[in-house]
Order: structure tokens, then sequence, then C-alpha cells
């Protein structure tokens, strides 16, 4: 209970203070007015106990949920993180089997599904072999379009539909050997080979002279001795005379302006008029190979004389320089120099003497420190009305 203020009358202020004293109650000390008389002391009661709590009421009914309120706008994206760094590569996997077991089920052609696009192995992975039956392979002519078929019937490789088969430079044809390069020899065999050459029938010749039998012309052989006197003293017959040597000789000749690759540069005059009974060229056992190269068909000693007309283009004066070169050896002392300037043309012409042996080659070599020095070859003359100048022309005769 609280605490209530006591009143008690002055005329029994003394008895009742020790009245509650004597009982022990506690009061606390006040004062009070009781009407108009005289104030009274009040002494306040101490505090009750507190009661025992009341029993909680009964929960009220939930009330109705409030309206959601409008969705707030959304935010500026942020700024994207730094990539991470890139994880390491994984190992590589087993090589994939293409397995083709079941191939032999097939029954029909095997064919791509685009024209001339894909290829059957590659360079660094080939197939080993290549079985093929009774049959034909077909190649188209990137030419004319047609198709060459090859086949084998009987032993003998057939190629159909194509005219020639060419091997490097050399060419087989439906009627015979040729090559592709008008100053290139066609070799069969080998120096040293000690096989023969056995054609059927005969040589035919350009002129259309042939060589039919193994005689061949060698050189002069010596007077027959004088026969023996008889018994009547006559004089016996004179021995035959042998027949007349044969040598080999050659004139050959370049109708192309010839000039260096580069200042000082080394290189061989070339002669690109080289076939026999074309264009006025003669040659009988000496020829010109690779265009350059003055090729002996048999061993003695031969003059080569040439002729070369150079000029320059530009001012000042220059060298050059020409030399022989026997198999890809300069010859010593076989040099010459000549100086020229723009005002004149200047011809080289001597003549060299040489021994060779079958088989060897020659050539004419040159060189100057000035690109714009030539070895001129001119078309044909006005006024009066004259033949064209080749850039070189070269003589062989063999003279033993």
């Amino acid at each position: 209970m609280g605490t209530r203020d006591v009143v008690v009358a002055s005329v029994a202020a003394t008895v009742g203070a020790a009245v509650v004293f004597a009982l022990g109650i506690g009061l606390n000390a006040s004062t009070s007015s009781i009407g108009s008389g005289s104030i009274g002391t009040c002494l306040n009661g101490t505090d009750g106990t507190n009661g025992t709590d009341g029993t909680n009421g009964t929960d009220g009914t939930d009330g109705t949920d409030g309206v959601d309120g409008v969705d707030g706008t959304d935010g500026v994206d942020g700024t994207d993180g730094t990539p991470g760094a890139i994880g390491p590569t994984g190992a590589t996997g087993s090589a994939g089997v293409c397995d083709a077991s079941t191939l032999g089920s097939i029954s029909g052609n095997v064919v791509p599904s685009v024209d001339n696009f894909y290829t059957l192995g590659l360079p660094d992975k080939r197939w080993k072999s290549l079985q093929l039956g009774p049959g034909t392979i077909y190649i188209q002519d990137t030419t004319t379009g047609s198709q060459a078929g090859i086949s084998v019937d009987n032993g003998s490789l057939l190629v159909d539909g194509a005219d020639s088969l060419r091997i490097g430079n050399v060419r087989l044809t439906s009627t015979g050997l040729e090559s592709i390069l008008t100053g290139q020899d066609i070799n069969i065999g080998n120096f040293g080979d000690l096989g023969f050459l056995a054609p059927s029938r005969g040589i035919k010749f350009p002129d259309g002279s042939t060589q039919t039998s193994a005689t061949l012309q060698g050189p002069m052989g010596p007077q027959g001795p004088i026969g023996v006197t008889g018994a009547t003293g006559a004089i016996g017959p004179q021995g035959p005379i042998g027949l007349t040597p044969t040598f080999a000789y050659g004139s050959f000749y370049d109708t192309t302006t010839q000039v260096l690759t580069s200042a000082n540069a080394i290189q061989a005059m070339t002669l690109n008029q080289a076939t026999n009974g074309v264009g006025g060229v003669i040659a009988q056992g000496v020829s010109v190979v690779a265009g350059s190269q003055i090729t002996f068909q048999n061993a003695g000693v031969y003059n080569i004389q040439f002729s070369a007309q150079l000029d320059k283009t530009d001012a000042g004066s220059d060298d050059a320089s020409i030399w022989l070169r026997q198999n890809g050896t300069d010859v010593p002392w076989s040099g010459t120099k000549l100086t020229l300037d723009q005002t004149k043309r200047n011809v080289a012409a001597w003549n060299f003497m040489i021994s060779v042996h079958a088989g060897d080659n020659v050539q004419l070599m040159w060189s100057t420190p000035d690109v714009n020095m030539r070895i001129l070859a001119s078309g044909p003359q006005t006024n009066p009305v004259r033949p064209e100048i080749p850039s070189l022309i070269v003589t062989v005769q063999q003279v033993q």
C-alpha cells in the first residue's frame, strides 16, 4: 500500500506521539492545518508491500496489414571489377582416332561433300602405302580441263590423255626425246659408263644423212709399204691411203643484251643460239650447255675465238675485265682489261688455245664496277640495210 499522511490534533499531540512511537509505527513528520486551527505535525507512513500483479488481459486482435509502399528507384550499377588472372592451360587431351574399321562395309562410292577442296593426307600426316586394284587414276589438266588417266596393262604404265612426259628439262613425247631448252644437250648414259648405245637401225642427222654402219672416219693412216718385187721384178701394189681425219667445231652467238646484276659481280657470257642447223649455227662435237658452258665431246686442242660488243650508258670511264674459265676454275693469265667511256663502243675480240679432255667445258667470264656497262645486241640496221648485231659471237675449232 502507498504511504499516507497521518494527521494528529494538536490537543493530543504529545499523547499520540508517544503512543505511536511506543507501537513502533514509523511515521514521517509533516505539518498540516485543520480548518483555521493551529497546524499539527504529520508523519508519513512507511510504504506498504506491492500487491500481486494482476492477470494479463486477453491479446487484442491483430490490425489489418498496411498497404505496401512504392518500390524505390534502382541504384546505378557499380563499376566492373578488374578481370582475374587467366588460369593455367589444361593438359592436352589424347589425340583422337578415326576408326575406319567399318570401311569395308561401305557398298557405294566415297565422295567428298565439296568438289576440289579436301586433301587426302598432310605433309606431316602421310599415308604409308596406297594399294589400288585394276583401274585408273584420273588427273585433270590444269590448262585444257581434260582428264588424263594413269593405269597399268600387261606390265606397261599407260598415260592416256597426255601427249608427253617431262622430267626436269627433258621431255618424252610420242615421237621421241627432246629438251625444252634449245641450248641443252640430251645425254644418254654418263661419262665412264661401260654400256653402249644400241640403235636398232642407225642414226639420222638434221641434214637428212644417216649413219647405219659402225665405220667412222678416223685420222689419216700411214701410206702402205711398197709391195714386194715379184719374180718378174714388178713393183707390188701401193697400200691404201688412210681416211681424212675429221675435227670438232662450232659457231654460236647470243641475241640479247647482257648486263651485270650488280657492280663487280662475276658473270658468264651467254649464248642463246646454239642449236645445230638453226639460225646459222653449225656444230659438230661441240655444244653449249646451260646457256654458257662450251662443252667438248672429244679430247684435243681447240682454238676458241670470240667477239663481244661492249658499251656504257652513263658518263665517265670504267674498266671491264674478261677472262677464261675451264671446268669452273679460272684459267691463269687469261684475263684482259678494257677501258670504256660513254662516247664510243668497244669490241673485245681475241682467242684462246686450250687443251681439253672429253666432257670438259669452258666459259667466257666478265666483270665491271659499273652496272651501266653492258654487252650490247642491236636489231637490223637501215640506210643502208644491214643485219642484226649479236652481243656475243663464239667460234670453236679443233686443231689437234
